[in-house]
């Protein structure tokens, strides 16, 4: 992505934040029993107006002291406390997007401190039914740096009035740093573009609110995309800058019910033009169905569910779309402009059914292979996996070049994403919440080598079917605008 302009002190700032890096002197001897705030993280986020703060227990302290400054010097004082052991719950109510410096004291029998730890935190305080966000993982030294950007949704909130539709930017250690909330529905597949703005799919539960949209990190909507188009699933950048999405096609078909196939579009986004179209109807098979998926009502809620594709990705080097279509098990290349299908790949075809199933979120490598998600609901037993294969277009020879699957087994029958990192390393999203067996939502990051270096869980919050994302990505801190976080400007 292009870079944006951010003085570098700021930027200098941003990454630490990203990082959870520590700020501040600390006089405890070093060592594992170092006296240290460990929550709010160091240059991190406190989420609540009342935030708890949890330290390391210092040996031979058997009083803690826990203070809040408003300012760097430490002499403007928030609030002061006492307490036992290693935690105390805040008792001032602190501002949002303001930063608070926080010092906590071990205290010998008497009363007297003999160590301290200086640290700071932004306060952002998000919404109530928001769920936190638990790290079981986390090696810093082998993180790609940076933010982790989802979307935030609740299928099944206690009350649907209450449904959440929200873009979430985390640091390293779960803390929410950002986060956008739409009115109640769904949102989507959100990406940072190079200009700086947001672009998403978002479906409102009321109104007329549905679509692709490119909007200011504030949430100023900027583009939106036609009327009358049911977007899905996926909205990218395609040839020439162009937006490049997915959209709702409903045909009948053999005068039976009709089905829900996939439209591929490009539209000029200055002037919401279509610059060029694609009718899965016109190229694929009607007479290929899924026996299970068929029997279910597409998005549009009027044609039976075909295709489901997830995914349209563009590939400037082959001039090739790369269009994931679930339901087929198959991923197909598409020739751009022709339209013409160069090659398919997956069951009954290139690679074979072994190569794919039910698969999401195709990405093009740099060294032109495709790393995917790869759910499997039909595996015995259920695993997904992180997949990956070279094609080679002259010869027609499909190789699996990578293979990853967490140990125990994980598996996410619905959604998921495996973004390939700067350093090398997978972000990957199992986002779906499970009753039975339980599991929570899931962000992960691998190392090349398939080392897990963290592991996000959602917890807290009650929803039936929990919580869960759809997709995320890491957000290098140069990516986000001047003036979106509480850091910005602050020395």
């Amino acid at each position: 992505m292009t870079k944006l302009r951010v003085p570098l002190l700021a930027a200098l700032v941003l990454a630490a934040t990203a990082l959870g890096c520590g700020s501040g002197g600390d006089s405890s001897s070093g060592g594992p029993q170092a006296l240290a705030l460990v929550s709010p993280s160091p240059d991190g986020y406190a989420n609540r107006a009342q935030p708890t703060f949890r330290w390391n227990p210092l040996d031979g302290a058997a009083r803690y002291r826990l203070s809040l400054f408003a300012d760097p010097a430490r002499h403007t004082l928030i609030e002061s406390q006492d307490v036992d052991g290693p935690e105390a719950r805040g008792g001032a109510v602190l501002t949002d997007r303001t930063l608070v410096y926080a010092r906590v004291e071990a205290l010998d029998v008497g009363g007297a401190p003999f160590a301290h730890h200086d640290s700071r935190f932004a306060v952002v305080v998000v919404p109530d039914d928001y769920p936190q966000f638990e790290v079981v993982v986390r090696d810093g030294a082998k993180l790609q740096p940076g933010y982790t950007m989802m979307n935030l949704q609740d299928p099944v909130p206690p009350q649907p009035e209450d449904r959440i539709a929200a873009a979430v930017m985390v640091n390293s250690y779960g803390e929410i740093a950002w986060y956008l909330q739409r009115p109640r529905g769904y949102l989507t597949d959100v990406r940072v573009l190079e200009n700086g703005n947001l672009l998403y799919l978002y479906d409102a539960d009321e109104g007329s609110d549905r679509g692709g949209f490119e909007s200011t990190w504030d949430g100023q909507i900027v583009w939106r995309s036609r009327e009358g188009a049911i977007l899905h699933h996926e909205v990218g950048v395609g040839p020439g800058g162009n937006y490049l999405y997915l959209t709702s096609l409903v045909q009948p078909v053999g005068g039976i019910l009709p089905f829900e196939g996939d439209g591929i579009e490009i539209c000029d986004p200055a002037t919401n033009r279509v610059l060029w179209s694609w009718n899965a109807f016109d190229h694929l098979d009607t007479s290929r169905v899924d026996p299970e998926d068929i029997l279910l009502p597409g998005l549009s809620l009027i044609g039976l569910d075909w295709t489901h594709g997830n995914a349209v990705v563009w590939d400037a080097k082959r001039s090739l779309i790369w269009y994931s279509v679930r339901n087929f098990d198959q991923i197909v290349a598409i020739d751009y402009p022709s339209g013409a299908i160069r090659a398919t790949f997956g069951k009954d075809a290139l690679g074979g059914a072994s190569l794919m199933n039910h698969q999401h979120a195709p990405e093009i490598e740099k060294d032109g292979s495709i790393l995917f998600f790869d759910n499997r609901p039909d595996s015995d037993p259920k695993a997904s996996r992180i997949a990956a294969f070279q094609w080679s277009e002259r010869t027609g020879e499909v190789t699996p070049t990578f293979e990853w699957s967490d140990t125990p087994d994980f598996f996410d029958g619905v959604v998921g994403d495996a973004d390939r990192q700067p350093n090398g390393n997978i972000l990957i999203t199992s986002g779906t919440a499970n009753i039975l067996p339980y599991k929570t939502a899931r962000l992960m990051e691998i190392t090349a080598r398939g080392e897990l270096v963290w592991d996000l869980r959602v917890t807290g919050g009650f929803r039936l079917t929990g919580f869960r994302f759809y997709r995320a990505e890491r957000v290098l801190p140069h990516e986000v605008p001047f003036g979106v976080l509480p850091y910005d400007g602050a020395g």
